[in-house]
């Protein structure tokens, strides 16, 4: 299949704001758990935290706060509320089913990278059923070192057996487009909650305003 009229050979996602409408979910509960500390947090913490793993995210609320923080009580109160608010409902993005139909039928390899865990990310693709549509979910608790660097699509391709460069990865997140640019992939960013930065503009192949404009992207050899 071609991508932007070059040859790819899979295309591997974020998860989090992009495939799923969770981060709206996220905020709230990383807010329930900062409280749980004494810590009124705002939403523009928030968005420093997208795209990065839990522990980057930690750090983030703790250059806000300018004090020692309990992290184990924060992450205990976070999780309890996401996972909380996941058994009520967990919204999928607009396009996101039609395009993982649609690459899937191409015959596409596909795989997940995401900065959540990897448990609960399956937990997350399988109760919206998108779990079947992955060869394997890559979770940022299965690598060094989290978004922008590039671990996490590295390992992600590799799962797959493919060369980063023959992968197209789809972001929402700045960290996460750089991450993947960053492993020789090329990188369409689809902005959530936070409009992307100049470098994460700049090391994008494409900026697409939601994956309903995503098939567009490819066409068939021939």
């Amino acid at each position: 299949m071609l991508f932007l009229g070059e040859l790819v050979s899979a295309v591997i996602f974020d998860m989090d704001g992009l495939l799923l409408d969770t981060e709206r979910i996220s905020l709230l509960a990383w807010q329930a758990g900062a409280a749980a500390v004494g810590v009124s947090m705002p939403d523009s913490v928030f968005l420093d935290m997208i795209g990065r793993c839990h522990q980057d995210c930690l750090a983030v609320l703790h250059r806000f706060a300018g004090h020692d923080l309990d992290f184990a009580a924060i992450s205990a109160a976070m999780f309890a509320d996401y996972e909380r608010r996941l058994a009520q409902s967990i919204p999928v993005m607009p396009g996101a089913r039609e395009l993982l139909t649609f690459l899937h039928a191409a015959g596409l390899p596909l795989a997940v990278a995401t900065s959540s865990r990897r448990d609960l990310a399956e937990h997350k693709l399988r109760t919206v059923g998108f779990l079947p549509y992955f060869r394997s979910v890559t979770g940022g608790d299965t690598v060094e070192r989290g978004k922008p660097a590039p671990d996490i699509y590295l390992a992600a391709a590799d799962t797959l057996n493919i060369p980063p460069e023959e992968c197209v990865a789809f972001e929402d997140s700045s960290p996460g487009t750089e991450s993947a640019a960053a492993a020789g992939m090329r990188a369409v960013i689809v902005p959530d909650l936070k409009a992307p930065t100049p470098e994460a503009r700049a090391v994008a192949t494409a900026q697409i305003v939601s994956l309903l404009e995503a098939p567009a992207l490819f066409s068939t050899l021939g």
